[in-house]
């Protein structure tokens, strides 16, 4: 089964940044699955949102510095667990 997921991204080139639903793909046996709760959009991120290099496609949520936690695992992960924290950061 599908979930969805609230995201904020553009739908074409040079669009401002709007709330979006997106459908996550079914999780496999060895995906983690990250609620993000806060993210940064950097320079790249812009280049990407207005297609400067030619390579974006869309929709497109940009964003690549994240901060979340895991939300679930399918069941062949061994390393990460469903939790607030990883303990070590």
């Amino acid at each position: 089964m599908q979930k969805e997921a609230i995201a904020y991204g553009v739908f074409a080139p040079k669009e401002k940044i709007t709330e979006m639903s997106l459908q996550r793909r079914q999780l496999t046996e060895f995906d983690i699955q990250v609620k993000i709760l806060y993210c940064g959009i950097c320079h790249s991120d812009k280049h990407h949102i207005h297609n400067d290099w030619g390579d974006s496609k869309y929709p497109l949520v940009p964003s690549h510095e994240i901060i979340g936690k895991i939300s679930d695992i399918g069941i062949n992960v061994t390393k990460f667990n469903i939790t607030d924290s990883c303990r070590h950061c």
